[in-house]
């Protein structure tokens, strides 16, 4: 995927694809396909890489955002059925790792749940901007060889086979020259990692133990966790949580610096911006998944040691001045 000049290698070689298709459906002998449905001639009619290369990549974006917006509102799912069974759960919060004052584990899960709402309340805000293209735009913009309505056509054809709305950009050298709609999904999606990554921390350090950490819950166990130590068992999949974020975070790095390298007319980066994306896309809905289904929806609360920890610190001196110690108490 990661070529110069823009796309136009792999533009071209969809329209020879086509091409041959189309010649052998149309029948004849291979050497004779392109006097029949030419690549350039036919195929890239009112076309340009710089239209049809930037739309391509916001249909399938727009795609994969849809997809990764629906195993999050998933995994919110899973973080409410948790605050719902871990509400009467009484527990010591903690501020700077320090002892803080008692509240419920629900509490601390409805925290978790509420952040991966916002996170992908404020990714699917970025699909109206996705679905703008630029087809029709042609060469940087100037619509230079395109058939009048073109895009008008292609646009009602691309949106009836999708089943969405997409839309022509009211400024084509606008849509051409910048990639900000990229940059933006990219800083989302490095939002919702580092929101995981830090609910995955949370989890390790509950989760620590059994005997000298903090053990507050339990974590499915996945894999033996030593080939020497006996007992143990590793926070496997919030790790690989961690993992992910630091790779979207290096993704997200690496399309801010193709963004800031488009000159003048069109940003010929698009090719590694694209690719990140997906990428980030690809490992957060694949992690997802799992640290929902395998991991946070078979956590158990260490109930004992919970109201252990709530009833042995000082912190609570704090809500014993007020009415709701009968709770805790």
């Amino acid at each position: 995927m990661l070529q110069g000049g823009g796309g136009t290698s792999t533009n071209m070689n969809a329209n020879e694809v086509i091409a041959n298709i189309a010649g052998e459906l149309l029948g004849g002998g291979k050497k004779e396909f392109y006097k029949k449905v030419h690549p350039i001639q036919h195929v890239n009619l009112s076309q340009s890489t710089e239209d049809v290369y930037p739309s391509a990549i916001q249909v399938t974006l727009f795609s994969k955002t849809k997809e990764l917006a629906y195993v999050l509102k998933n995994l919110a799912h899973i973080l409410e059925s948790k605050e719902k069974e871990f509400s009467s759960i009484i527990k010591l919060g903690r501020t700077c790792l320090q002892d803080a004052v008692p509240i419920t584990l629900g509490q601390e899960f409805s925290g978790y749940k509420c952040l991966i709402l916002r996170t992908t309340s404020d990714l699917e805000k970025e699909l109206p901007y996705i679905r703008v293209l630029n087809i029709g735009g042609t060469a940087v913009g100037t619509g230079i060889g395109c058939k009048e309505n073109f895009a008008k056509y292609a646009l009602e054809y691309l949106s009836n086979i999708t089943k969405e709305n997409f839309q022509v950009a009211n400024n084509l050298f606008d849509a051409t020259q910048n990639c900000d709609v990229l940059l933006s999904v990219s800083g989302r999606l490095k939002n919702i990692a580092l929101a995981l990554s830090k609910i995955g921390n949370d989890l390790r350090l509950l989760s620590s133990g059994p005997e000298t950490g903090l053990s507050e819950i339990i974590i499915p166990p996945v894999q033996v966790g030593s080939s020497i130590m006996p007992g143990k068992i590793n926070p496997v999949i919030p790790e690989v949580i961690n993992q992910i974020a630091y790779k979207v975070c290096g993704n997200d790095l690496a399309v801010s610096m193709a963004l800031e390298r488009g000159e003048l007319e069109l940003n010929i980066m698009e090719p590694v911006m694209i690719l990140c994306l997906l990428e980030s896309i690809e490992i957060l809905k694949n992690g997802i998944k799992v640290f929902g289904e395998k991991c946070i929806k078979y956590l158990k609360a260490n109930e004992k040691v919970c109201r252990k920890y709530a009833n042995s610190s000082i912190a609570v001196f704090t809500p014993c001045s007020v009415k709701n110690w009968a709770i805790i108490k």
